[in-house]
């Protein structure tokens, strides 16, 4: 059942809306439109009234939406027979990276499974970039294990480390993107701006040709929208200029360039309220979130250009199932008696990790 916000949210909700429409109106007025993923950038992370400054959870029944660790800590641990395969052996000191880790819930997890495998608190040093606090029950659960763990707002404040085992889970889909629309053999930019006309003042309009690199994407029908990630492209580009060597697990939603294309010629772009679908990007600012699927094709292209060994692509399931999910499920049951509702509440879990989470996609990367 979708959570009503209260008038106290409602009344919240548009005093946000108006403080960061205002300036986008003007900046419209002034200089023109402007490109989606500065829209985004304003409207999402905004400091003081972006979509990832509110203080209400965003995550969860409660929140906008459900990512996979937030099922079960069934799925952080099973991410551990990857994590411990690559961190070398029990003992020497590792460095584990995890990007945009919300409320911990990924962590909460996989930390207490690592330290199972003999990658305790001493073994381990941990780095987290996340704008949002880094507060809730995960957190403090992650913290009562003793990790050492040091956080950074921002890729940029990563520092360089030689070797580190990097993942991310619904990251990328969360950055900034373009919007681009075919008009074979050429795409043309689609653009934020001022359109009177329509309520808020707000709407797409279309801009230049568009000059694309060599990563795509290819011609397209006629009409087809591409969602560029140009805020991917930067988060993966200053990754690879901080971590040498090492392992990146990458888990989001999406589909290699073709696919892509096949499914969703209106474009990939996703806003979620209140666990509601939205149809629109430019109501509500500031209380929605935007986001796009992942083209896995591009982050592999740019992997391998970067010197990395990227696994064939596999979906989530295949993943989880292939790290032994099924075996962390069977040692929960053996824990648990028949009629436990920890039992019910795992099981439960499990079918929802195996079957709603169908368009996530992983990409495994090595370089030694």
């Amino acid at each position: 059942m979708n959570a009503r916000p209260s008038e106290r949210a409602l009344a919240e909700g548009a005093r946000r809306d108006v403080l960061l429409r205002t300036p986008l109106l003007e900046e419209i007025r002034r200089d023109g439109p402007i490109r989606f993923d500065r829209f985004l950038e304003k409207v999402l992370f905004d400091p003081r009234d972006g979509y990832y400054a509110l203080d209400r959870e965003i995550l969860g029944r409660t929140g906008d939406f459900r990512t996979a660790p937030e099922v079960h800590p069934i799925f952080g641990a099973t991410w551990a027979a990857p994590v411990a395969e690559s961190l070398g052996a029990p003992g020497r000191r590792a460095t584990l990276v995890e990007l945009g880790p919300g409320r911990g819930y990924l962590l909460e997890g996989l930390l207490p499974e690592l330290a199972r495998r003999g990658y305790g608190p001493d073994s381990l040093d941990l780095w987290v970039v996340e704008r949002r606090p880094l507060t809730g029950n995960a957190w403090e659960r992650v913290r009562e294990m003793g990790f050492p763990f040091h956080p950074v707002p921002r890729l940029e404040e990563l520092p360089s480390l030689p070797r580190a085992v990097v993942l991310a889970n619904e990251f990328l889909d969360a950055l900034p993107f373009r919007r681009l629309r075919s008009s074979p053999p050429l795409w043309r930019e689609l653009r934020v701006g001022a359109t009177p006309d329509l309520p808020g003042g707000l709407g797409w309009v279309e801009g230049e040709t568009v000059r694309l690199d060599p990563e795509g994407p290819p011609e397209a029908p006629m009409g087809t929208i591409y969602d560029l990630p140009s805020g991917g492209d930067g988060a993966l580009e200053l990754l690879l200029q901080r971590v040498g060597r090492g392992r990146f697990l990458l888990a989001d939603y999406g589909d290699e360039t073709p696919g892509l294309l096949r499914r969703k010629p209106e474009g990939s772009l996703e806003i979620h309220a209140r666990h509601s679908v939205g149809l629109d990007p430019f109501v509500r600012l500031g209380s929605q979130d935007i986001s796009c699927w992942v083209d896995f094709s591009r982050v592999r292209a740019r992997l391998e250009r970067a010197g990395w060994a990227v696994e064939p692509l596999q979906t989530q399931i295949e993943a989880l199932i292939r790290w032994g999910l099924k075996d962390r499920w069977r040692e929960i049951e053996r824990s648990l008696t028949e009629n436990d509702p920890a039992r019910v509440v795992a099981q439960l879990s499990l079918k929802t990790l195996l079957h709603q989470y169908s368009s996530h996609r992983v990409l495994v990367a090595s370089r030694e």
